[in-house]
């Protein structure tokens, strides 16, 4: 494993992306130039952590196996994963540009473990209404309640929260109803 160590905060980070993640998040978290990056994922790979899928920059990486994944991500203290999911949040929403709304669901994921819990409401709210469109109710209704949760527990004032929360109490309704109609 010593001659891991470089590679460990590689792995850390994967994990706190996800079981699977792209080259290119990577590239856009780290400091490391291209050479030195792909080498060491390919420690990571040659030490059979992850599983890789096309070659630079269009790679996909796995981890083999959950458990290294949620070794590597315990690993990290909570206030560095807060930190991480947050820039992977940034990360994504500079890497998809004009098709960031596509990803609301991984970013209120990610919004949501980190301290910029208001962009995790607004993700979760738009992650509930795509979820409506495609008729996934089940899945909107989560959106919807988390997003709800989230926004209870933002700092702003008594008038925002309130107006925040109706409109969300709202499209819980809408989605509840939805899905009574289709059972």
């Amino acid at each position: 494993m010593h001659r891991l160590a470089s590679a460990k905060s590689l792995a850390q980070l994967g994990a706190v992306i996800g079981r699977q993640f792209a080259y290119a998040l990577v590239q856009q978290l780290t400091a490391l130039d291209d050479t030195t990056l792909q080498h060491e994922l390919r420690q990571l790979v040659d030490a059979e952590l992850l599983y890789q899928c096309g070659l630079p920059p269009r790679t996909t990486y796995q981890f083999k196996h959950a458990l290294i994944q949620d070794v590597a991500y315990e690993s990290l203290l909570r206030q560095r994963r807060r930190a991480l999911h947050g820039a992977i949040g940034q990360a994504i929403e500079t890497l998809e540009g004009e098709r960031v709304a596509e990803q609301a669901a991984i970013l209120a994921y990610h919004y949501a473990r980190s301290a910029q819990q208001d962009k995790a409401v607004i993700y979760a709210l738009l992650a509930g209404d795509q979820a409506v469109r495609l008729h996934a109710r089940a899945e909107a209704m989560t959106h919807y309640t988390q997003a709800l949760s989230l926004a209870r527990g933002l700092p702003t004032s008594p008038e925002a929260q309130m107006f925040l929360e109706m409109g969300m109490d709202w499209d819980l309704g809408q989605a509840e109803r939805a899905r009574h109609t289709l059972s």
